[in-house]
């Protein structure tokens, strides 16, 4: 599993990235495909001619009687939008860029089923940058001097973060 990635480090410029979660997106990429495949079955059906018939407690249902509800489509549009969605904010992964150029720190990072956001400061609002553990794994965080914590990605087993921390701690030192 790929780890937290330093991208880019010189004397005005930190860039780290948290990868995305190839293996939780692809889950959901197959709930779309799923979707899709029950979408476009149940619009198939429906355009099919009455030669196929069912027969059920002693009456013929024909194909085109039994695809004339709307809850498979309906279903089908449900499954291949939400998990599109989640699988496409998932695959965005997440990044830190520290400039001392501009005096500023850009963290952006999305979420399933939520709108990718960016937070924006001055280095200066920097105070650390660590590690926090819960027992879904670590978290890269920022902490601003205003007790406020800034985590890039989510809590993960993933190797590269306490690299991360050290690198930004570097930096905002004035080391390379």
């Amino acid at each position: 599993m790929p780890g937290f990635r330093i991208l880019q480090v010189s004397s005005t410029q930190l860039v780290i990235k948290d990868p995305p979660s190839y293996l939780f997106a692809a889950f959901f990429i197959v709930v779309a495909v799923i979707g899709l495949f029950v979408l476009g079955g149940s619009l198939a059906a429906r355009t099919r001619s009455n030669a196929g018939s069912v027969q059920f407690e002693g009456k013929t249902y024909s194909q085109r009687d039994l695809s004339r509800g709307w809850a498979v489509p309906v279903v089908g549009l449900l499954l291949l939008l939400g998990a599109g969605y989640a699988s496409w904010f998932i695959l965005q992964g997440a990044s830190l860029t520290l400039d001392r150029g501009t005096g500023t720190y850009v963290m952006d990072h999305g979420r399933p089923f939520f709108m990718s956001f960016r937070d924006t400061g001055q280095l200066s609002d920097i105070e650390d940058a660590t590690i926090e553990t819960d027992t879904g794994g670590n978290r890269f965080v920022l902490v601003l001097r205003d007790g406020q914590r800034l985590g890039l990605g989510s809590f993960t087993d993933q190797g590269g973060q306490s690299e991360a921390a050290a690198a930004v701690k570097h930096f905002l030192r004035g080391e390379n």
